[in-house]
């Protein structure tokens, strides 16, 4: 996450935002927040937008001026949950400048539908774990899960299995809910 300035006290209203609205807090707080671009007049969309093209049937996640094509709607579920895609057209793209693929982002758990398999994305690779202990060992819930499609795991590279640190499943306790870490 940034921190995004706004470039004037102007604009504060002008998206919609009322003073009353601002939280005052201290410089602490925000440590660690990296200092974004300023939103100016010309920031439309400053969280960005996701639009849909129809004529290549593909899905853009489009903010300050570049946008980002995303092969499968399930990484723009995970990424921006509260935006809704919207009917796109070539024109809203113009004058923007092309980004890449947009990846899940590190951390996600992806398994692939009709399988056990089950990997975390770590720099856009996957990485297995090579058992069931090892995954209840480092704290992952199942219910975090993100299934896809086997199409969508080929996108991604396969990286070393994740292993838990020697001695890891000795922090294991049993609870009446299963396992927990402490």
């Amino acid at each position: 996450d940034t921190l995004r300035p706004f470039a004037s006290s102007s604009l504060v209203s002008k998206f919609g935002y009322n003073p009353d609205e601002i939280i005052a807090v201290e410089p602490n707080e925000l440590t660690d927040y990296g200092l974004g671009t300023p939103i100016t007049a010309e920031s439309q969309y400053p969280t960005g937008r996701l639009l849909y093209l129809a004529a290549n049937n593909t899905l853009y996640y489009l903010k300050d001026g570049t946008y980002f094509s995303i092969p499968d709607p399930l990484i723009a579920k995970v990424r921006f949950p509260n935006l809704k895609s919207k009917p796109g057209k070539p024109v809203d793209f113009k004058d923007a400048t092309r980004g890449g693929i947009m990846a899940f982002p590190d951390g996600t758990l992806l398994g692939i539908t009709g399988t056990k398999n089950i990997f975390v994305m770590e720099k856009c690779w996957r990485r297995a774990f090579p058992s069931e202990a090892v995954f209840k060992t480092l704290g992952y819930n199942k219910k975090n899960v993100v299934w896809i499609s086997e199409a969508t795991a080929d996108m991604y590279q396969i990286d070393e299995p994740i292993y838990a640190p020697a001695g890891a499943e000795d922090l294991l306790v049993t609870s009446t809910k299963g396992l927990a870490m402490v």
